[in-house]
């Protein structure tokens, strides 16, 4: 689980959190349906 905490510690430092509770009041959490990346449909 390295990975998750690296990416939680990563997203609180972008967004000056410098406590895990105050991820929800600095972001606003948007729930993805699907995802479609064309970036690579061309290759």
């Amino acid at each position: 689980m390295t990975g998750l905490d690296e990416g939680i510690r990563s997203t609180c430092t972008y967004v000056g959190a410098s406590q895990l509770k105050e991820l929800t009041k600095r972001t606003t959490f948007i729930r993805v349906q699907e995802q479609h990346n064309d970036w690579f449909e061309n290759e």
